[in-house]
């Protein structure tokens, strides 16, 4: 894809999406963050009501779960047209499906007939294999290899180097620690970490 984009959120996130989108063929025009008036990189830090980026493309780079959903639709309320980035050396299948506003990273798989919701993140070298369904707002951290035909609901974190078996369902705001291998179903709000992993 191509045009303007701003980005929303100036810390690390921000600058993994920006390096991203410059590579996938983006003009990032800068930096959008409420929390944040400066930026040490070359881009620079926008105001959110200047003319000059109303037509611009968004992304929200926010890496927490709730942060980002609630930004997002923020965002989408007033207009502005989220959309995903996925960096060139990602490998996504044409069959695959990738909601608007997504982040994936170099390196990461993304399989036939999966589906990434929107706003989700599939982190640097993640897995989603074949038929999985990724809910809106989930995290795949690096590393992170999801078996195929997993169902994953809104917010949940699959953690640093996590593993999810074959048709498993991850419920909503689920925390998978890092290096756990998920061996069964989890169910809403729960964290689970260990091998095989057990709720905290």
């Amino acid at each position: 894809m191509s045009g303007d984009l701003v980005i929303y959120g100036a810390g690390g996130q921000g600058d993994v999406v920006a390096e991203a989108a410059t590579l996938a063929g983006w003009h990032v025009l800068g930096f959008v963050d409420d929390t944040v008036t400066r930026h040490d990189g070359p881009l620079p830090m926008l105001d959110a009501g200047d003319p000059a980026i109303a037509d611009a493309s968004w992304h929200v780079a926010i890496g927490d779960n709730a942060a980002r959903q609630r930004v997002a639709r923020g965002l989408a309320e007033r207009g502005r047209a989220l959309v995903p980035v996925i960096h060139p050396g990602a490998n996504v299948s044409r069959s695959a499906s990738i909601d608007p506003g997504c982040f994936v990273g170099p390196g990461a798989v993304v399989h036939t007939n999966a589906r990434v919701g929107e706003g989700s993140i599939i982190n640097s070298g993640a897995i989603v294999e074949h038929d999985n369904q990724i809910g809106s707002f989930v995290h795949i951290a690096p590393g992170a290899a999801l078996a195929g035909r997993v169902r994953i609901g809104e917010r949940t974190l699959v953690g640093l180097g996590a593993r999810v078996l074959p048709e498993l369902t991850l419920g909503t705001d689920c925390t998978i620690g890092a290096g756990a291998v998920v061996t069964r179903d989890v169910g809403d709000g729960l964290a689970v970490r260990g091998v095989p992993a057990r709720p905290v």
